[in-house]
């Protein structure tokens, strides 16, 4: 009650500060984000393909790159002419595709992004790498269609390109099937992670036994000497 008493009293002496004047809230509407609709990716998914095969054909594989000109949205192509752009000094990252794989990320009413995996032939010796392809709903003068917004490296590793679904994926770019060979590359690919882990873990494992046999060799050591100065007494 003492406490109590002492409480209330601090709240007497000091009272809250008197608003000051001219202060308020403001009137001004925010700038207010409006989510996204989903969308089914059934009624756009011909379109959506048909654009990626020739945008990775043309503009990711620097071929015939003044052809990608109508299939990527103002937003990618901004600052360039059909002209520079097709010199192919583009803000897309090149790749030597042979064929590839794709796995839906999102749809939605005005966007998609969907995951590639793109291979490269035998002979250049690259690993397969997972990109993010996004497609905006651009109003022609066609009417509304998906165009490229972007196309960026994913961090992850795999993808999540190691399911049956996305092997039953194929892009249906390039010249060779990805059923049987690009399956048996990615596959090893996928191993590269699991492998590292298992070689820390056996690093682990040989640390903690030397650990444990230097931990008996002391104790060993130590046995041996006190047993020398009771023989010696």
């Amino acid at each position: 009650m003492v406490v109590a008493g002492g409480v209330a009293a601090l709240i007497v002496a000091f009272p809250r500060p008197a608003k000051e004047k001219g202060v308020g809230m403001t009137t001004i509407p925010g700038d207010g984000v409006k989510p996204d609709k989903p969308r089914r990716f059934s009624s756009s998914k011909n379109e959506v393909l048909t654009v990626a095969r020739k945008f990775i054909w043309t503009a990711v594989k620097r071929q015939h790159v003044a052809d990608s000109w109508e299939l990527v949205a103002p937003s990618l192509r901004e600052g360039y002419t059909k002209k520079t752009w097709a010199k192919g000094d583009i803000p897309v990252v090149p790749f030597p595709v042979d064929h590839g794989r794709w796995r839906l990320a999102y749809s939605f009413e005005d966007e998609i992004d969907v995951k590639v995996a793109l291979f490269a032939p035998p002979e250049k010796k690259l690993r397969p790498v997972v990109f993010d392809l996004s497609f905006e709903r651009v109003q022609t003068k066609d009417g509304p269609h998906w165009l490229v917004s972007g196309f960026l490296p994913t961090p992850s590793a795999s993808g999540d390109f190691g399911t049956r679904a996305a092997r039953n994926n194929p892009l249906g770019i390039g010249t060779r099937k990805p059923i049987t060979g690009g399956t048996h590359t990615s596959g090893i690919w996928l191993f590269v992670p699991a492998g590292i882990l298992g070689l820390l873990l056996l690093v682990v494992a040989a640390l903690g036994i030397k650990g444990w046999r230097g931990k008996r060799l002391y104790r060993a050591h130590v046995r041996e000497r006190q047993m020398s100065s009771s023989r010696t007494s």
